[in-house]
């Protein structure tokens, strides 16, 4: 039987009404957001400015309503990798194209006037969506290394790269206000200069914000107990997946973003302080920190097994649980230690530690990983050496190997007793 293919007539785009060809232009020339292991990009195919003169001046209108620049000026290589990788910033463009990139409505120069610049400028081109996010990443990081940003200088050009000569050059105050107030985030520099046509209470707006001070590590620490035990009350009447979020929030407060699997860590240097006002007064402002910052890992674990999402209770203690070995016992080589090599009854918080290799244990029973789980359990039982419930769930586990081991020796008592007592391996298994 012969089948006939559908009679497939082309269109021309000009014969669309308007808005449908606004809709086309649109979703064609938006960014593509690409996402790798430990940075993201936005790329564009811009084939479509091509097609023809009428289709190119209609479709530039869009591109340009759509999208808006800023680039970064930094003498500094390493830059790059920072906003990217660290500050999860995606980039538009880098290197020699961003050098040629002429379509920013923003300049971002930064620079250290006291010290020689040993480099040319290294341009990083981002869009404006993308802004606050870079703005976040300098607030953080500058709490992360205080007294960095005293040193240097940010001068905020604006300019409009779509204007005539005959144009006015300034851009519409809503604009000014996206492209300079995110900045008000950063703080603590001694030399900001705004350049280019605006409007003085927009620069007025930004001062006042980057006047305003960082919150108090007593504030902080405050906050993000009252989300965790926000948190703990969700988790007690049943919404789990509430609770999670309060963490997460909870986290965020101490300056700990969460993504999916990713946490960051920043700010940690603003909690190295005595304590002088509120609850925590007269305290270690780093214990009180890494002591929530247990508790609320304990706390995520036990969320997701009451989910039934072990493998995510599995990954998030799992990453503590390395984390204490690494900076406990020095470098993770992958050897095994001895239980008790792994028990630091000292540190602070030891308790909400033994909930973390507990509740990860627990994780590791339900996903089937049995040795991993007994070895978790047993380093549990030792921080919580009078928690019933951890006995009975150890023993579950020991039995289960006792029992496999009590077979394998009535199936071959010779081979498996000079094991048990200390013999030589040579027998066959």
């Amino acid at each position: 039987m012969e089948t006939r293919s559908p009679n497939l007539q082309g269109f021309r785009l000009l014969d669309l009404p308007p808005e449908l060809r606004e809709e086309i232009y649109t979703i064609a020339l938006a960014p593509i957001y690409h996402e790798e292991e430990n940075h993201s990009s936005r790329e564009y195919e811009l084939g479509l400015l091509q097609v023809s003169k009428r289709i190119r001046n209609e479709a530039q209108e869009i591109f340009k309503r759509d999208n808006v620049f800023c680039r970064i000026e930094t003498p500094w290589p390493e830059t790059q990798h920072h906003i990217a990788v660290q500050g999860h910033v995606p980039l538009v463009a880098t290197g020699e194209a961003a050098n040629r990139f002429s379509l920013h409505h923003l300049s971002i120069n930064i620079d250290a006037p006291r010290y020689q610049q040993q480099h040319e400028n290294s341009n990083i081109v981002i869009l404006l969506e993308d802004l606050p996010t870079f703005t976040n990443m300098w607030y953080l990081s500058d709490l992360s290394h205080p007294q960095l940003n005293s040193h240097f200088r940010l001068v905020l050009s604006l300019h409009n790269p779509w204007a005539a000569s005959h144009d006015d050059p300034m851009l519409p105050k809503a604009l000014q206000e996206w492209l300079l107030l995110p900045f008000g985030a950063v703080k603590h520099l001694p030399e900001v200069e705004i350049q280019g046509p605006h409007h003085d209470s927009v620069e007025k707006a930004l001062r006042e914000a980057m006047a305003v001070p960082v919150p108090t590590p007593e504030a902080c620490l405050e906050a993000a107990t009252r989300l965790k035990d926000e948190g703990n009350a969700l988790l007690q009447t049943g919404d789990a997946r509430g609770a999670i979020a309060k963490y997460v929030d909870s986290f965020k407060a101490i300056f700990i973003l969460c993504k999916g699997r990713r946490r960051d860590i920043w700010g940690e240097a603003h909690f190295q302080t005595m304590l002088a006002s509120g609850q925590f007064k007269n305290q270690n402002g780093a214990i009180v920190s890494m002591t929530l910052r247990v508790r609320l890992v304990a706390n995520v674990c036990q969320a997701y097994l009451k989910l039934g999402e072990y493998d995510e209770a599995r990954f998030w203690g799992m990453r503590s649980i390395q984390m204490i070995r690494v900076a406990m016992l020095g470098d993770d080589d992958g050897q095994e230690v001895d239980v008790e090599q792994e028990v630091f009854m000292h540190i602070p918080a030891a308790a909400e530690v033994g909930k973390i290799y507990y509740r990860t244990g627990i994780a590791a029973r339900e996903l089937g990983e049995k040795e991993e789980a007994r070895r978790l359990l047993r380093v549990a039982e030792k921080y919580l050496p009078n928690d019933k419930q951890v006995k009975k769930d150890l023993a579950t586990v020991a039995l289960r190997i006792l029992h496999w081991l009590k077979n394998a020796i009535d199936v071959n008592p010779v081979g498996y007793l000079p094991n048990l007592v200390g013999g030589h391996h040579g027998c066959a298994e």
